[in-house]
Protein backbone atom coordinates (compact mmCIF):
# COMPACT_ATOMS: atom_id res chain seq x y z
CA UNK A 1 0.00 0.00 0.00
CA UNK A 2 2.96 2.02 0.83
CA UNK A 3 4.37 1.98 -2.58
CA UNK A 4 0.95 2.29 -4.56
CA UNK A 5 0.87 5.79 -2.32
CA UNK A 6 4.05 7.09 -3.01
CA UNK A 7 3.68 6.37 -6.74
CA UNK A 8 0.89 7.79 -6.95
CA UNK A 9 1.35 11.12 -4.85
CA UNK A 10 4.76 11.83 -5.61
CA UNK A 11 6.44 13.60 -2.52
CA UNK A 12 3.98 12.31 -0.13
CA UNK A 13 5.54 10.92 3.18
CA UNK A 14 4.53 7.88 5.07
CA UNK A 15 6.14 6.78 8.29
CA UNK A 16 5.62 3.63 10.55
CA UNK A 17 5.56 4.85 13.70
CA UNK A 18 2.52 7.03 14.04
CA UNK A 19 3.39 7.70 17.81
CA UNK A 20 6.65 9.33 16.57
CA UNK A 21 4.80 11.68 14.41
CA UNK A 22 6.09 14.63 16.95
CA UNK A 23 8.98 13.98 16.94
CA UNK A 24 8.98 13.12 12.31
CA UNK A 25 7.47 17.19 11.96
CA UNK A 26 10.29 18.55 14.20
CA UNK A 27 13.26 17.03 12.37
CA UNK A 28 11.48 18.38 9.13
CA UNK A 29 11.05 21.76 10.60
CA UNK A 30 7.22 21.23 10.26
CA UNK A 31 5.68 23.24 13.29
CA UNK A 32 1.92 22.04 12.43
CA UNK A 33 -0.14 20.28 9.63
CA UNK A 34 -3.66 21.13 7.82
CA UNK A 35 -4.63 17.60 7.50
CA UNK A 36 -3.57 14.30 9.39
CA UNK A 37 -5.21 10.62 7.59
CA UNK A 38 -5.15 7.62 9.01
CA UNK A 39 -6.32 4.31 8.51
CA UNK A 40 -5.02 2.95 12.29
CA UNK A 41 -7.13 -0.23 13.67
CA UNK A 42 -7.27 2.37 17.26
CA UNK A 43 -9.77 -0.48 18.60
CA UNK A 44 -6.96 -2.86 18.68
CA UNK A 45 -3.76 -0.95 19.90
CA UNK A 46 -2.86 -0.82 23.15
CA UNK A 47 -4.52 1.84 24.68
CA UNK A 48 -1.23 3.96 25.98
CA UNK A 49 -0.36 3.78 22.15
CA UNK A 50 -4.28 4.93 20.72
CA UNK A 51 -4.40 8.12 23.71
CA UNK A 52 -0.48 8.92 22.05
CA UNK A 53 -0.90 8.95 18.78
CA UNK A 54 -4.77 10.63 19.39
CA UNK A 55 -3.13 13.24 21.68
CA UNK A 56 -0.33 13.80 18.70
CA UNK A 57 -2.72 14.30 15.87
CA UNK A 58 -4.46 17.17 17.60
CA UNK A 59 -1.69 18.76 18.65
CA UNK A 60 0.43 18.88 15.54
CA UNK A 61 -2.99 20.03 13.57
CA UNK A 62 -3.20 23.22 12.51
CA UNK A 63 -6.43 25.81 13.63
CA UNK A 64 -9.39 24.03 11.09
CA UNK A 65 -6.85 21.57 10.62
CA UNK A 66 -9.00 18.32 10.04
CA UNK A 67 -8.00 14.58 11.35
CA UNK A 68 -9.32 12.34 9.09
CA UNK A 69 -9.70 8.20 9.82
CA UNK A 70 -11.93 5.47 9.19
CA UNK A 71 -12.93 2.65 11.61
CA UNK A 72 -15.13 -0.14 11.73
CA UNK A 73 -17.09 1.10 15.33
CA UNK A 74 -17.81 3.99 16.63
CA UNK A 75 -15.36 3.68 19.91
CA UNK A 76 -13.88 6.69 18.98
CA UNK A 77 -16.75 9.07 18.38
CA UNK A 78 -16.81 10.15 22.66
CA UNK A 79 -13.46 10.71 22.60
CA UNK A 80 -13.12 12.63 19.43
CA UNK A 81 -16.29 14.56 20.26
CA UNK A 82 -14.71 15.85 23.09
CA UNK A 83 -11.67 16.74 21.94
CA UNK A 84 -12.38 18.79 18.69
CA UNK A 85 -14.45 21.43 17.68
CA UNK A 86 -16.51 19.46 14.80
CA UNK A 87 -16.89 16.03 14.26
CA UNK A 88 -18.48 14.37 11.35
CA UNK A 89 -19.22 10.84 10.96
CA UNK A 90 -19.71 9.56 7.75
CA UNK A 91 -21.43 5.69 7.32
CA UNK A 92 -19.60 3.38 4.50
CA UNK A 93 -22.59 1.22 4.36
CA UNK A 94 -21.38 -0.87 1.05
CA UNK A 95 -18.09 -1.73 2.79
CA UNK A 96 -18.04 -5.25 4.97
CA UNK A 97 -18.00 -4.81 7.31
CA UNK A 98 -19.73 -1.06 7.61
CA UNK A 99 -17.16 1.57 7.84
CA UNK A 100 -17.46 4.52 10.17
CA UNK A 101 -15.20 7.68 8.18
CA UNK A 102 -14.71 10.30 11.48
CA UNK A 103 -13.98 14.13 10.18
CA UNK A 104 -12.14 15.76 12.91
CA UNK A 105 -11.89 19.49 12.60
CA UNK A 106 -9.56 21.15 15.50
Amino acid sequence: MRNILKNKFHGIEIYNEAEKMSNVLKEKNIKKVDFIISGLPFTVLEKNIRETILEQAYENLEENGKFITFQYSLDLYGYLKKKYRQLEVKIVPLNIPMAFVYVCTK
